[in-house]
């Protein structure tokens, strides 16, 4: 399958499953209301007080604890969520119909696989900031003796870190889904993966391109919106873009599960 049949086929998911589209929206708009409802629990009202936007109270101990827990929680839910959508979108992808019944239940059982394999994408990029920050400090220990040498490691670093998060990004794509397509645990599916992009690397990459720049026009549109201070053209621009969001979210899962079904030669059969 071509990237663009693969682009195709992803949107053709998402419209054919709008209802669950329309339940993705209703458990974000819950999940806002809670966010928000926990924010002022933790923080207090002065704290989310637009009044005090330019010169907010500084936050306690306990607060910020408080709202690392929220974020942690959240963090978890959202994962469930996933889990709930891509197993989904596999029986939107393998049968044609997503029995919305199975949501939760497709939560449950792929959750444990995606924290997992989110917690050791997680550990990744941590190893990648200590090691960039130890070669930062090198960097400002040789720009006044070796200012040239300083910027070339610095170039190099900039690339290596792109390249980590571009993979980084091609594995987030695919690994889900072959944990959820292939009933892997998450050491098969990262191996399916690699050997997955080892045979298709540029095509994945080129249709992660794709989607990767929707996402950012999205945001660049959402941006915008918010400069010439409306606030009723802000919120507007917010709504549409979180339901655009949730509906490209659904297009890009539904294309790397075709996309991978097919290149992988994967039976189309829900197990």
């Amino acid at each position: 399958m071509g990237v663009f049949n693969a682009l195709k086929n992803g949107f053709s998911v998402a419209a054919k499953n709008l209802k669950l589209w329309g339940v993705l929206v209703v458990i974000n708009v819950i999940l806002f209301i809670l966010a928000i409802i926990s924010m002022v629990a933790i923080m207090g009202p002065a704290m989310v007080n637009p009044a005090n936007a330019a010169n907010p109270p500084q936050p306690t101990t306990s607060q910020i604890v408080g709202m690392i827990i929220v974020v942690i929680i959240g963090f978890l839910i959202q994962l469930f969520i996933n889990a709930g959508v891509v197993g989904s979108v596999r029986d939107a992808v393998k049968a044609g119909a997503v029995k919305l019944g199975d949501f939760f239940k497709y939560a449950n059982k792929y959750f444990v696989r995606f924290v997992l394999f989110s917690l050791l994408m997680l550990a990744v990029v941590i190893v990648f900031g200590i090691i960039a920050a130890l070669i930062i400090g090198l960097i400002s220990a040789l720009a006044k003796s070796a200012a040239a040498v300083a910027a070339i490691i610095g170039i190099i670093l900039g690339i290596v870190g792109l390249i980590i998060l571009v993979i980084l990004g091609l594995y987030g794509s695919l690994v889900p889904v072959i944990i959820v397509s292939e009933e892997k645990n998450v050491g098969g599916s990262i191996s399916n993966a690699a050997k997955f992009l080892g045979k298709k690397f540029w095509a994945t990459l080129g249709l992660a391109l794709l989607y990767w720049i929707m996402f950012l026009l999205l945001a660049f549109v959402n941006y915008i919106s918010n400069l010439g201070g409306v606030v009723a053209v802000s919120i507007a621009s917010q709504i549409v873009v979180s339901l655009l969001n949730i509906f490209l979210s659904l297009a890009f899962i539904g294309s790397f599960m075709k996309y991978y079904l097919a290149g992988a030669g994967v039976a189309e059969k829900v197990s």
